[in-house]
Order: structure tokens, then C-alpha cells, then sequence
């Protein structure tokens, strides 16, 4: 992946692990499979989905009438905070289902343009199954498109992010997943990957291209995803920020000095600092690095589309 890029969703060795010959640490065969998930995509769509007020003002206060928003024609566009990418949580459809695609839209370089399709733009596709909330497909600069399977492959999503009522303690699942090249393929070998999640709230630094700026408290569905069956032994995690009537609003990616093989880990680390503000949840422990981040809450009012994907 090319350097001070990372995409959105940075796929683990441990999720291309799955894609190789037998390994010792892998598991093999058919995955477990947990109770059905029971929630809808009505209910995850208030946290998956940005949501726009009446008369085309998006959701920093929670208005009445606010619908979520539809692939195509938007009224906001939401910018990372040093605009290198623009990031829209829409709903649209995919494989003959309403899905929400939650897009990565770089446009710093001459070769990218914001609201055009280029090659290295892609996104975040989530679905709501029997296994829970979770990501079924992905497409970023480095790792090209990329099915994640989970246990009831080709149904479901492997890279859970939550599943049950929501808590505000923390729940945990490890799921099991793996990486094909296709829709339809179903792998023999799976990762484990120890994820917990929470409801909680956070005061969320905010920006406009017209000027305006400040920070408003909303309640957030708050996902950790690790690198590892344990947060022992995991070598790096993925952090989500899933706001009330905002969406994704925040990523970040951690990875421990001790367990990761990522050279210049703090130099890294330092470079892609300036990309978001302040520090709304504390570092997992002991040695881990926060290697990336973006934070998308740079609004711009006007008459936008969105990328085609998936």
C-alpha cells in the first residue's frame, strides 16, 4: 500500500493468512456458528448510515424528520480532516440487497478527483445477517477488491462488528473469517480475529468548508477489531466509530511495538498524525502505537454524488 495511504480498512496478515496453505494456528474445516443475530438493518442503519435533516443539513444535532441517506445525489459531503478523502455512509443496494457502502473517495493528487471513480477508490460494504452487523466486502489501494467471508459463507459477513443488543458494556465475539476473490468462494481454512464492542459517547470535533467548527456529544457504537484470537497476543487492532445518525465518523489502527513486524513503527505513526484531532478513546495498553487515523468530519453543503461502488 502506498506510503501515508493506508486505506480505510487495512486487511491483516492474519486475515491473508487464511488464503495460504495449512499453517499451524489456522483452523480448518467449518467454523463454529453463534446463535442468529436477530437485530435489523433498521436498527444498525441509525449508527452505519449519516442521516440528512429537512432541508439538506446533515445530523450534528438530532433533528426530527432526518432520513438516511441513498447512494447517488448528496446534499453533504464529509472530507477526512485534512481533506486527502471524502467518505459518504450510504444506503444502497449490492447482490440484490440493501446494504450500506461506506466509500473511500481519495482526491489529494493530481490523478484523483473527489465525486469520480478512480482506481485506487473503494470502500467498506456492511450487511446485517444471522451472524451479526459486519463488513462482506472491501476495496482499498493495497489490497484490491476483497470478499470477507464468516461462517455462513457466501451468506453473512466475516469482519464482525457487532451483533446482539446494544450494550453499553462491552461484548465480545471472536469471529472467524477469511479473504476470497470471489463472491461465492468459501475458504476450508479460517482466522480468528477477537473483536468487542459498546455503546457509548463521545464529544466529536467537527469542521465546515465554510468556516464553521466546534464539537457536539453523540452517542457511538464503538468497535475493536484485533489482529489475534486475544488482545494478548493480537499484533495490531482496528478501531470504528459508528455515530448516532452520522455513520462512520472514525477509524483508527493501532499496532504493538512488541508483536508487530511493521519497520519504523513510531516514525510512521508520527507522520500520519496531523490527520485527526485529539484522542476520544485511550490507547489499548501497554506498546501499541496508533500507526493511522482519519476522521472524517469535514462537512461540505452543496449538490454532490457519490462514487459508484460496490
Amino acid at each position: 500500500m502506498r506510503a501515508l495511504k493506508i486505506a480505510v480498512v487495512t486487511l491483516t496478515a492474519s486475515i491473508l493468512l487464511a488464503c495460504l496453505p495449512a499453517i499451524p494456528g489456522l483452523h480448518s474445516g467449518a467454523p463454529d456458528r453463534l446463535p442468529p443475530h436477530t437485530g435489523t438493518m433498521d436498527e444498525a442503519a441509525r449508527f452505519l448510515v449519516e442521516h440528512i435533516c429537512p432541508g439538506g443539513a446533515p445530523a450534528i444535532e438530532i433533528c426530527d424528520g432526518a432520513a438516511p441517506a441513498w447512494a447517488g445525489r448528496v446534499p453533504v459531503r464529509r472530507a477526512d480532516w485534512p481533506r486527502e478523502m471524502v467518505s459518504n455512509s450510504v444506503m444502497t443496494r449490492h447482490l440484490d440487497q440493501v446494504v450500506v457502502a461506506q466509500t473511500f473517495d481519495f482526491g489529494n493528487n493530481p490523478q484523483e478527483a473527489f465525486g469520480r471513480r478512480d482506481p485506487g477508490d473503494g470502500g467498506d460494504a456492511i450487511r446485517v445477517g444471522q451472524d451479526g452487523v459486519g463488513i462482506y466486502f472491501t476495496q482499498d489501494p493495497g489490497g484490491g477488491a476483497q470478499w470477507l467471508q464468516g461462517p455462513r459463507c457466501p451468506e453473512g459477513a466475516g469482519w464482525l462488528l457487532w451483533r446482539g443488543p446494544l450494550s453499553r458494556e462491552w461484548s465480545d465475539s471472536v469471529a472467524q473469517l477469511a479473504i476470497t476473490r470471489s463472491a461465492t468462494a468459501c475458504p476450508s481454512r479460517w482466522s480468528s480475529a477477537y473483536t468487542r464492542w459498546r455503546l457509548t459517547d463521545h464529544e466529536i470535533a467537527w469542521r465546515s468548508q465554510e468556516g464553521g467548527a466546534g464539537d457536539f456529544r453523540r452517542a457511538t457504537m464503538l468497535v475493536e477489531h484485533y489482529g489475534g484470537a486475544t488482545r494478548e497476543t493480537a499484533w495490531h487492532m482496528e478501531r470504528f466509530f459508528f455515530g448516532e445518525l452520522l455513520g462512520k465518523w472514525r477509524w483508527e489502527r493501532w499496532e504493538h511495538i512488541g508483536r508487530s513486524s511493521t519497520p519504523n513503527l513510531q516514525h510512521r505513526a508520527e507522520q500520519t498524525a496531523y490527520r485527526c484531532p485529539g484522542q476520544p478513546e485511550p490507547s489499548p495498553g501497554d506498546g501499541w502505537v496508533r500507526l493511522d487515523c482519519r476522521h472524517w468530519m469535514v462537512f461540505e453543503r452543496g449538490e454532490f454524488t457519490t462514487i459508484e461502488w460496490p
